[in-house]
């Protein structure tokens, strides 16, 4: 018997123009309707494009719902708290080449403890790290960064695709970690003494 596919949903949050769109349609191709597999599709509901990959992940077939977000749309605290809801992972990106996108990525990750739901996996992403020579915030800032805030972190190019798939491959990993922790948990929690 076919073991179910896994189903995780994953929020991309981040400023304006930071590329978070680009690094979704990396990952997943660009996304024109018409042009995507069977198993694939999107779907827009205000201020959010949800896009739905599917992958195997360490045998285990995954079905990714991935929130894109519209820069704004974390201004507001009652659809923040909605966004959130049911994500297993959350990816906080900003752009390698504007210190005012990183500057952001605390207030970011103050929103998520704030409105999360459960403990999802957060990732920082340095996006457009293709730009190193427009580059204004250094590798051992954000190591420094993700130690200090206990989160993982990872630079990729939405431009050229540079460690796009592995930063989803390590979220999923990461997410799958994760559940099975807090399944055999749960068994141990259920054992019974004899």
């Amino acid at each position: 018997m076919a073991e179910k596919t896994s189903e995780f949903k994953i929020v991309i949050v981040g400023g304006s123009g930071v590329g978070k769109s680009s690094v979704i349609n990396s990952f997943c191709g660009n996304i024109v309707e018409e042009d995507l597999e069977a198993d694939d599709q999107v779907q827009v509901v205000a201020d959010q494009q949800v896009v739905t990959k599917r992958m195997e992940v360490q045998g285990k077939d995954i079905c990714l719902k991935i929130v894109d977000t519209a820069g704004s749309v974390l201004e507001n605290q009652k659809s923040t708290k909605a966004l959130y809801k049911g994500a297993q992972g959350i990816m906080v990106i900003y752009d390698v080449t504007h210190k005012h996108s990183f500057d952001d990525v605390p207030k970011l990750l103050q929103d998520i403890d704030e409105h999360r739901e459960g403990v999802p996996v957060v990732f920082v992403i340095g996006n457009k790290c293709d730009l190193e020579d427009r580059r204004v915030i250094s590798i051992e800032t954000l190591e420094g960064f993700a130690t200090d805030h206990g989160v993982y972190f990872l630079e990729v190019s939405g431009n050229t695709g540079v460690k796009v798939k592995k930063a989803f491959d390590l979220m999923t990993e990461e997410i799958l970690l994760a559940e099975n922790q807090d399944q055999a948990a749960a068994h141990a929690n259920h054992c019974n003494l004899l």
